[in-house]
This record gives C-alpha cells, sequence and structure tokens, in this order.
C-alpha cells in the first residue's frame, strides 16, 4: 500500500520541486496600495482595486517579459505608483471612458525591483533599484499598437525600460 501511494506521489513531487527550481524563477509583480494610485484606470477613476484588468494586464506584461531573463534569474517588482498615458475627461457625454492623449499626459510607472542572477555570490543581497519609468515622447511612436490594446503605451514604455535594464 505504501509503495502504491508512492508511485502515485512521486511523479507530483518531482513536479513540485521542478516548479520551486530556481532554474525557472522569473518575474513576480506585487502592487503597493493601488487604491492611491495616480491614475491606474482606464475610465480615469484615479486608484484601482488590486484584481483590476489594468492591473492584472501590466501584471501578465511583465510576467511575460520575465521569459526573456536568463535561467535561474529572479526579478521581484512592486508598483508603487501608475499613471496611465492620457486623461479621462469625463464631460465628453458622447463617450466618457475616452481617454484623450496629449504630449503633457505621458505614462508614469514608478517601481521598486530586486534582481537576483545566477552567478552571484551566495548569500549577497540582491541588485536592487526605485525608479521612475516614463515615456515623455509616447505620442512620437510609431502607433503599431496591438488591436484594442488600450495599455499599449504603457506596455511599450515597460518593455523598452525592461530591455534597457535586465537584458542588455
Amino acid at each position: 500500500m505504501a509503495v502504491h501511494l508512492l508511485r502515485r506521489m512521486a511523479p507530483l513531487a518531482a513536479a513540485g520541486l521542478l516548479l520551486a527550481s530556481p532554474a525557472l524563477a522569473g518575474v513576480s509583480v506585487d502592487f503597493a496600495d493601488p487604491a492611491r494610485f495616480t491614475d491606474a484606470r482606464l475610465d480615469g477613476g484615479g486608484g484601482a482595486r488590486p484584481d483590476a484588468p489594468e492591473l492584472l494586464a501590466l501584471r501578465r506584461h511583465l510576467e511575460a517579459l520575465g521569459a526573456r531573463l536568463p535561467p535561474g534569474t529572479a526579478l521581484r517588482i512592486t508598483v508603487l505608483d501608475i499613471d496611465l498615458a492620457g486623461r479621462c475627461e469625463p464631460w465628453r457625454i458622447e463617450n466618457p471612458d475616452l481617454r484623450v492623449m496629449t504630449p503633457a499626459t505621458w505614462p508614469r510607472i514608478r517601481l521598486r525591483y530586486a534582481l537576483d542572477r545566477p552567478g552571484d555570490h551566495p548569500g549577497e543581497a540582491p541588485a536592487m533599484a526605485e525608479e521612475s519609468v516614463s515615456d515623455m515622447a509616447y505620442l512620437t511612436r510609431a502607433r503599431m499598437a496591438r488591436a484594442g490594446d488600450r495599455l499599449w503605451y504603457e506596455k511599450a514604455m515597460l518593455d523598452d525600460w525592461f530591455r534597457q535594464r535586465f537584458l542588455r
């Protein structure tokens, strides 16, 4: 009986070890107090709930970027504030959820990160920093937006930041 149970549990235990393996590490993303974010909702409502679609989309995007990190690298990102590109103008009766983009409403994301790289000395503290990521020239980008992606400017900005910071 015990041998049969061990045979059945062995694949599950092995899968658990693989999932916990540092070789499969990537990006983890947390949001610090999203209700206090400057402008984290596409409807212009200011702060957001932790499960807001905008935050989930940005988390998924950063996690996908993490797949480009070398094996064994672990990156922990804490988003401290978000100010999405553009502004909502609720007085526009015909379309109150429309975000109006102007040169003065560029996207900004303030974050803190900790990076553990393979080959770092054991017990060495990870590389840590706090940064404000912004793209003041976001309107000059060639608009090759993904169809229907309302967070295109923020994602393009994060792509550039990620590439410059971690993939050089």
